[in-house]
């Protein structure tokens, strides 16, 4: 049986849901919480992706969507830009069973189509300051086996070429040096701060430059 990694899932606990008719909201058909009665949380996103795994996103008597991985290498052209190596999922409805949507999903960024709905731009921060408990398990192990027993005094995870890098600053016998893992894991390389802020040595005379 594969790992599922619900370490790292994206839980859905919930959704408020306003229907409106000529201006007024009418109802609110649909609309669920987690801890309502017979209700509990959904996975928007499972933490491993498997092509023709089925999850069901929603799980209260209101509502019932579900959904399954149909292609993990989806390129879409959208206003905001060009994404490679995207989700698309299938949705359908255990209520109503004539009901049947699609959307894809951009790695590192999140729901970019909705039927007919497509990104038109978005802005996020260039990097991010995470733990070490927090990485996913392949990258934590790949930074604390470079660090070599080395002081972690900050990991950030950024956004590197339109690839997902994690930076960790390591302190190792007096250096600092920076640890870049790659979000599978895989060691990318390490890279040894120079302190700008240090003064240039003082030379002696008759001493060549």
């Amino acid at each position: 049986m594969p790992n599922l990694n619900f370490a790292e899932a994206l839980f859905y606990f919930g959704e408020e849901v306003d229907i409106y008719e000529d201006g007024r909201i009418v109802k609110h058909s649909g609309q669920w919480r987690a801890d309502e009665k017979n209700s509990r949380a959904g996975i928007i996103m499972p933490g491993t992706i498997l092509l023709g795994a089925r999850h069901y996103q929603e799980i209260s008597p209101n509502a019932m969507d579900r959904a399954e991985i149909i292609s993990d290498d989806v390129t879409m052209k959208t206003p905001a830009g060009t994404f490679k190596n995207c989700i698309r999922v299938e949705e359908t409805s255990g209520i109503d069973l004539d009901e049947k949507c699609y959307k894809t999903y951009a790695p590192g960024l999140g729901l970019i189509q909705d039927e007919d709905l497509v990104l038109t731009g978005y802005s996020k921060a260039e990097e991010e300051t995470v733990s070490l408990k927090d990485l996913p398990p392949a990258v934590r192990a790949a930074i604390k086996k470079h660090a070599a027993g080395g002081k972690i005094t900050e990991i950030v995870k950024e956004m590197v070429k339109g690839k997902l890098v994690y930076e960790a600053e390591v302190l190792l016998n007096g250096r600092e040096l920076d640890i870049l893992v790659s979000a599978k894991g895989k060691y990318l390389g390490t890279e040894e701060e120079k302190d700008a802020k240090a003064p240039p040595r003082r030379r002696r005379r008759g001493q060549r430059r």
